[in-house]
């Protein structure tokens, strides 16, 4: 923990030199703007926008998914694997290595195969990372365990980083109001961010009366 928090504070401060010199940059653009150009929306009216609701929905429980993943599968390699710690910290941090490799080849992929249309890739990708999850409770060997780690790591990757980004710009053009795009973000975003909380209470709550097979089942 001394190594990681000494870590963190050395990045602090050329963060804050780069968010500095951006938050200069956009005072001086919007000094050019006329303040009757902007408009502000409140949560429930981000969500009553057409589509709005569904990629918070959808983004809570991609959330939930994920952080369920980075947080218990640790614990779940040493206690029903029988893992080391050490190997099972390792072998965890597959996941992390999928979703990089994921989130490239999906940009890629809605790029030049979708046409730039994302939230096609969203739908086929969270499917494949449930059925790689369902697989993972009922894997029984380390190759198995490994692979089934690392592809859903790589299926939940895309959906994650549209949801969370791209969609949420897509959707305030959409709707016609592009300047709503920082609300719309931060609604999204917000609904991710408590499926992220709430995973901590129903997956504890599934470990202990269903185990862990079920867990990953649903």
């Amino acid at each position: 923990f001394s190594i990681s928090g000494t870590l963190v504070g050395l990045f602090a401060l050329p963060i804050y030199r780069c968010a500095s010199d951006t938050a200069s940059n956009e005072s001086n653009g919007s000094d050019k703007k006329k303040e009757s150009s902007t408009k502000s929306m409140g949560m429930m009216e981000v969500l009553k926008m057409p589509g709005c609701f569904s990629v918070a929905m959808s983004y809570f429980f991609v959330k939930m998914m994920r952080y369920m993943c980075m947080f218990w599968l640790p614990t779940y390699l040493v206690k029903h694997s029988g893992m080391t710690p050490v190997r099972a910290g390792i072998l965890a941090g597959v996941f992390d290595a999928g979703g990089v490799v994921g989130g490239i080849v999906t940009g890629f992929f809605v790029d030049v195969v979708l046409g730039g249309r994302m939230l096609l890739a969203c739908v086929p990708l969270s499917v494949c990372a449930g059925f790689f999850l369902m697989a993972l409770g009922y894997a029984q060997d380390g190759t198995a365990t490994t692979a089934c780690i690392f592809l859903a790591g790589f299926a939940i990757a895309g959906p994650d980083s549209i949801l969370g980004g791209a969609a949420s710009r897509n959707l305030s053009e959409y709707n016609r109001v592009p300047e709503v795009t920082r609300a719309v973000s931060g609604t999204v975003n917000g609904f991710g961010s408590v499926g992220a909380v709430m995973q901590a209470f129903g997956t504890s709550g599934l470990l202990m009366y269903f185990g862990w097979p079920t867990l990953f089942g649903i």
